[in-house]
């Protein structure tokens, strides 16, 4: 139905949603390190990977990588304040 969803926390709780079977593509903001981590594996692993262009991710995978965006809209009782 087009339904998009937001996570947040460690390593494990991201490989989780990465891998779910209902989990159809990814999108990430962050860090190039945790972009490598997730597409590719461990970094003992990254080069022969990326050599081989063996992605652990098959899914459509996009990132903002180092994105610093100026707000977050989640579900709250905002203000008009806080808002602007």
């Amino acid at each position: 139905l087009g339904y998009i969803g937001f996570a947040s926390g460690g390593a494990e709780i991201g490989e989780f949603i990465c891998n779910h079977e209902k989990v159809e593509a990814l999108h990430m903001v962050g860090a190039c390190d945790t972009y490598d981590k997730i597409v590719w594996c461990p970094p003992s692993e990254q080069p022969k990977r990326k050599a081989d262009n063996d992605k652990k991710i098959k899914k459509p995978f996009l990132a903002e990588l180092g994105a610093v965006t100026p707000w977050v809209v989640v579900p709250g009782d905002w203000s008009q304040v806080e808002l602007e």
